[in-house]
């Protein structure tokens, strides 16, 4: 205990890294499972404190359970557009798996006009880039 009352912020901030390191190794583990052939991406737009955030969870069924894993939260600033989220989730989930595009089977987000847009909307961008045909809720 003696040590943990000397802890200063470039400690917490190690085991921050540590703690974020092993739950995308876990991540990936969940998703390149042989037993896991399909994968969805639920995300949303929410506001806290008067501040936009963009959430994106992945659902895949792993061990006979529907498992949802929290994946990223973006603070939405004026720069954060639908063609940088597009690039930066795609490059996210390049790093976790990168066959990603031949499970994901469903995109599902909230109604903001930025992510269902029918041309240029974050949603259309992910079914375009799926290997298969995929649903989009």
């Amino acid at each position: 205990m003696a040590k943990l009352a000397r802890m200063n912020d470039l400690i917490v901030g190690q085991y921050v890294r540590v703690v974020i390191i092993v739950a995308l190794e876990n991540i990936s583990d969940i998703i390149n499972n042989e037993y896991v052939w399909a994968i969805l991406l639920v995300g949303d737009n929410s506001t806290h404190r008067g501040q936009l955030f963009f959430n994106l969870h992945l659902r895949a069924c792993y061990c006979n359970d529907l498992t949802n894993l929290h994946l990223v939260v973006v603070s939405m600033f004026e720069h954060h557009t639908v063609e940088n989220m597009f690039n930066m989730v795609v490059k996210f989930l390049n790093a976790l798996y990168g066959q990603w595009r031949n499970k994901l089977i469903g995109v599902s987000f909230d109604g903001e006009n930025t992510t269902i847009d029918r041309h240029f909307g974050f949603v259309t961008c992910m079914v375009r880039s799926a290997s298969n045909k995929v649903l989009h809720i």
